[in-house]
């Protein structure tokens, strides 16, 4: 199971949003589009704090 979870995050991290969006609207179950959403979230921000550590990085 541990590593679907991790395969579907490294999905996440380097698909568009675009695709996730229909995902989350097609998915009936309310507490699956919740967690697909959650993790979709979770991989946003960590790029984002990877982004900023990398420009904080450089200067």
């Amino acid at each position: 199971m541990n590593q679907k979870l991790d395969e579907l995050y490294g999905y996440i991290q380097v698909s568009a949003p675009e695709t996730f969006h229909e995902l989350f609207r097609a998915e009936e179950n309310p507490e699956k589009r919740e967690f697909y959403l959650a993790l979709f979230n979770y991989s946003l921000q960590s790029r984002q704090r990877r982004i900023i550590a990398e420009e904080k990085f450089v200067i």
